[in-house]
């Protein structure tokens, strides 16, 4: 089975037009899939289980810390699209053989900078996922 680092994925926004990295990102984790079940369980149900479906289901969200850099264009557009509650697309390129790629339409749902006395100036963003995800394996 082959492995590999993590090191070198990126994030892209304006994915379904001109795909641009989003700079300085240390961390990025999800997207948080889940699904909500319903219980339909009935008086026949076999040998007295219950019994699920699957009812709503969410992307959920994509977390990412960055070196902020207030003068760089993407993370202009992360306050901006916050502060418009506007979505964009967004893509996760991984780092297999073959690139595989995430694309999604997210909303900027938080933004934690912090400004330590003795560290670099840093925002913790999350972006919450809305409708579909498109799996693209290479």
């Amino acid at each position: 089975m082959p492995k590999y680092a993590a090191y070198g994925a990126k994030l892209q926004y304006d994915a379904d037009t001109t795909p641009t990295d989003l700079a300085y990102i240390r961390d990025l984790g999800g997207p948080t899939f889940s699904s909500d079940t319903v219980d339909v369980t009935t008086h026949d149900s076999p040998n007295g289980l219950r019994e699920f479906i699957v009812s709503l289901r969410s992307g959920g969200e994509i977390s990412l810390d960055l070196v902020f850099d207030p003068a760089n264009a993407g993370h202009v557009k992360l306050t901006t699209e916050w502060q418009a509650a506007t979505s964009d697309t967004y893509r996760i390129v991984m780092t297999d053989s073959g690139a595989t790629e995430w694309e999604f339409d997210a909303f900027v749902t938080g933004f934690d900078m912090s400004q330590p006395a003795d560290g670099e100036l840093s925002a913790s963003v999350t972006l919450t996922i809305t409708g579909d995800i498109n799996f693209s394996p290479a």
